[in-house]
């Protein structure tokens, strides 16, 4: 019999996490806002309780544009242990913005991580020996793992249709641990 740590009011803010795809990266940026937004909405929680994940530099460069260009409100995540700046997103209502290396040690009432297809998580490789290949994939392992695992309810993960799901998600997919929408 499984047991769980959570009352009922929280059990009741756990969804399944989900596995969402994009035409562009431009538009897989601004869904990371829609579904934070959505996410927070259907908790009743506050922005600050919601982490966006970039999972490349490029991305986390990109959603940070996103951001002031269209005002959307977040602290940005730039150092790890920065409990500060997680405190300051709670008063202020702002989502935090981060990459998966700075978020250890934090937590959120739901997670979206963004970038999280092939040739991403793990990146493509220029070398093509095999050592290089299974370290890169367990680094994308262990920053999947760190990214998740922030999440009290919910998480939602992130990429495009071009690229497609990255492969280290396949046995979340087939144990139905995750579903594509």
């Amino acid at each position: 019999m499984a047991h769980s740590n959570m009352n009922f009011e929280e059990e009741k803010k756990a969804v399944t996490p989900f596995y969402r795809d994009y035409a562009t990266d431009e538009a897989m940026m601004d869904g990371a806002f829609t579904v934070a937004d959505e996410m927070r909405s259907g908790m009743a929680t506050s922005r600050g309780e919601i982490a966006i994940i970039a999972f490349t530099e490029d991305l986390f460069a990109g959603l940070q544009r996103e951001a002031m260009t269209r005002g959307r409100p977040v602290e940005v995540l730039k150092q790890r242990n920065d409990n500060e700046l997680a405190k300051r997103a709670k008063t202020t209502g702002r989502f935090v913005l981060s990459l998966p290396n700075y978020v250890g040690g934090l937590e959120f009432d739901g997670v979206v991580l963004v970038g999280v297809d092939e040739g991403r998580a793990p990146p493509l490789l220029t070398s093509q020996r095999s050592e290089s290949k299974a370290y890169m994939t367990f680094s994308a392992h262990n920053k999947l793992y760190v990214a998740i695992s922030r999440a009290r309810y919910r998480v939602a993960i992130l990429g495009t249709k071009e690229r497609g799901a990255s492969s280290i998600l396949r046995g979340a997919f087939a144990s139905r641990a995750l579903t594509k929408e």
